[in-house]
């Protein structure tokens, strides 16, 4: 469970690095709350709920591999449908 981006080493919790594993793995696609959750967390829950829980995570990981976390280009916010993970 390591990750590297770019020269850096990320130090992510367990849960964060699964969220970021099933980003990376559909990137670029949208992925919606509820599959993220799902495939990262083994459980469903309802959309508002994978919303709610997901944002905690992707914040995690933006703070670990954006320039300006508050500007997000890598990880990316699909208003009302879930997250894409923009790589080159």
């Amino acid at each position: 469970r390591k990750v590297t981006f770019g020269e850096s080493v990320l130090n992510l919790p367990p849960a964060a690095f699964d969220y970021l594993v099933v980003l990376a793995r559909r990137s670029p696609d949208i992925i919606d709350y509820r599959t993220l959750v799902t495939e990262a967390q083994g459980y469903e829950v309802n959309a508002e709920e994978a919303k709610e829980l997901s944002k905690w995570h992707v914040y995690i990981i933006r703070q670990a591999i954006e320039k300006d976390p508050d500007q997000p280009q890598i990880l990316l916010n699909i208003r009302g449908i879930g997250y894409r993970l923009v790589l080159d």
